[in-house]
């Protein structure tokens, strides 16, 4: 049998980010055996997945409570079944709030812990960057900024890139995009990200399609997608979708080509802020969660912007709407008023073009396994 690794991950984009490492480490270690907790996309890549941590994705301190009985079961078992299976290396993809303390756990178990994508320490919870090099052996940080904050520490922390770089790409052309969708490439398209979890989508996406109504009535724009992270969350959006009276088209696969292709996107806070930027789409950030969550992330949260675009590029390049502020009228006014005016929209795109270089080379999933297969030969 060959080396094997334990990995887990939280989140849709975890679970896309830990099956694209896995299948670098199976390239550079053939005869790994590969068991963990995360996603579909793991178990795709031949990931013996004991849980799929995905099925329930939440955000906010009251959210998180709901579920902690599940959370709390699934930690004892994977804790359990690392102890007996004794894997060589155990790799933590983001997910901080159950990865580190699964970590600690590990660490004292005397098995080696890689860390991937380092929790946000520049945004809140500094004390995480002391805790970090207690209970992790490596960590691989994602953006080049974030290797200074753990310089004062003994841990060893090496800048790999950003994953999305490897795996940002567009399916089709734009025109045979619009035809898939059976939209005229001649007229504007908004696209519009509600986010990957249901609290999410119930919270945004009925605001969202108010505003593509006021949108309407004002500018004549009509054509609308919506990304759609999953199989699961589809009859949410349908439900949603078919109160409004515009043709509004639900899209499963093609997010990249809604970045990419659309005029404008309209986005909830979190990884697809990053990705629409990459390609370079103006868009309005909108973040609401419940008033407990916004209240303590008040108190905690140290930097001034809730996109990850605008925290990459650390200026406010695009709007963000946050709490009372997600509501249709001011998206409306937002979206309105930046394609209204040109000179605002290509400013925008010009900013959030220089995300691609800060975003480091492609080949940080190759780069990451390299570091992995080293662990486990030494």
């Amino acid at each position: 049998m060959g080396n094997k690794y334990f990995i887990v991950a939280g989140e849709h984009s975890g679970d896309l980010h830990a099956s694209n490492l896995v299948r670098q480490i199976r390239e550079k270690d053939p005869s790994a055996v590969f068991a963990g907790a995360g996603g579909p996309l793991m178990k795709k890549n031949g990931v013996t997945l004991h849980y799929d941590l995905t099925a329930v994705s939440v955000i906010g301190f009251i959210e998180v409570l709901k579920h902690l009985g599940y959370f709390r079961k699934v930690f004892s078992s994977i804790t359990g079944i690392i102890q007996a299976d004794k894997p060589d290396l155990v790799i933590l993809v983001d997910y901080p709030g159950f990865n580190m303390r699964l970590a600690k756990i590990v660490k004292k178990m005397g098995i080696k812990v890689l860390y991937y994508i380092s929790p946000q320490v520049w945004a809140w919870k500094r004390n995480r960057v002391i805790k970090m090099a207690e209970i992790a052996d490596k960590l691989m940080v994602i953006f080049p900024f974030e290797k200074k904050y753990y310089e004062e520490t003994s841990l060893d922390v090496e800048f790999v890139g950003h994953p999305l770089a490897d795996v940002l790409e567009t399916r089709m052309k734009k025109e045979d995009f619009f035809d898939a969708l059976g939209f005229n490439p001649d007229r504007k398209l908004i696209g519009i990200l509600p986010g990957s979890r249901e609290n999410e989508i119930k919270k945004l996406l009925p605001a969202i399609l108010k505003a593509a109504r006021i949108l309407y009535e004002k500018t004549g724009i009509k054509q609308y997608v919506i990304g759609c992270a999953s199989k699961e969350l589809e009859p949410i959006i349908r439900g949603e979708t078919e109160k409004s009276p515009l043709e509004i088209k639900i899209s499963m696969d093609l997010t990249f080509d809604i970045m990419k292709h659309s005029d404008f996107i309209i986005a909830s806070s979190g990884t697809a802020t990053l990705q629409t930027g990459f390609f370079g789409t103006p868009m309005v950030i909108v973040y609401k969660v419940s008033w407990f969550t916004y209240f303590l992330g008040k108190k905690l949260i140290k930097i001034p912007y809730i996109g990850l675009a605008n925290v990459v590029l650390g200026e406010r390049a695009v709007p963000e709407l946050i709490q009372n502020d997600v509501n249709p009228v001011k998206i409306a006014e937002q979206v309105s008023g930046i394609m209204g005016d040109k000179s605002r929209y290509m400013e925008i795109k010009g900013k959030l073009e220089r995300i691609k270089k800060l975003l480091g080379d492609p080949g940080a999933s190759g780069r990451a396994a390299e570091i992995a297969v080293n662990m486990v030969s030494r």
